[in-house]
């Protein structure tokens, strides 16, 4: 069950860095993601040989929280005062958590639906992340979790941001 608590930093990862990326602000990137790299190789030769399958999700939460370090570190200053309230985090944590459920549901669904191949689970795996993708972006719009500028500094903003006014 570790590879599903992944999701989490993973998919911070993914917004920070494309938000460092519209900044020019990834100087650096590169050095925490091959750090991560080895942390990942590290956990593996030492967790995967007693937790089995368990060790290798271990190793890939613990080799991402200093990419999701430095990600948020880079942030600039000026974009932090509306993140800081509790409001503003628990609309994350709701988008978060609904985000996990509705993926968690989606591959049950699909093991159920298609089977447990490995084609199967490649298709299930697709409707998962598009679903979620999918809840994301509608709490994102709908309960207002980024304000207009923050919004127009993700990728897409423009667009997000005019769908998000008329929300």
């Amino acid at each position: 069950m570790w590879y599903v608590t992944i999701i989490i930093p993973a998919t911070l990862i993914t917004v920070l860095t494309s938000v460092l990326q519209s900044m020019n602000r990834t100087h650096g990137l590169v050095w925490f993601v091959g750090i991560s790299l080895g942390a990942k190789y590290l956990g593996n030769l030492f967790l995967i040989p007693t937790w089995d399958i368990a060790g290798a999700g271990v190793a890939t939460l613990v080799a991402l929280l200093p990419l999701l370090a430095f990600v948020i570190w880079r942030i600039p200053g000026q974009l932090w005062p509306g993140m800081l309230t509790w409001q503003w985090w628990g609309r994350l944590g709701l988008v978060l958590g609904t985000m996990v459920i509705t993926a968690v549901v989606v591959r049950r669904g699909g093991d159920a639906l298609f089977g447990q191949t490995r084609g199967a689970s490649i298709l299930t795996c697709c409707f998962a992340g598009l679903s979620g993708a999918t809840v994301a972006i509608y709490g994102i719009i709908h309960l207002h979790i980024f304000n207009q500028t923050e919004l127009l500094v993700l990728p897409k903003g423009e667009y997000l941001a005019q769908l998000s006014k008329g929300n």
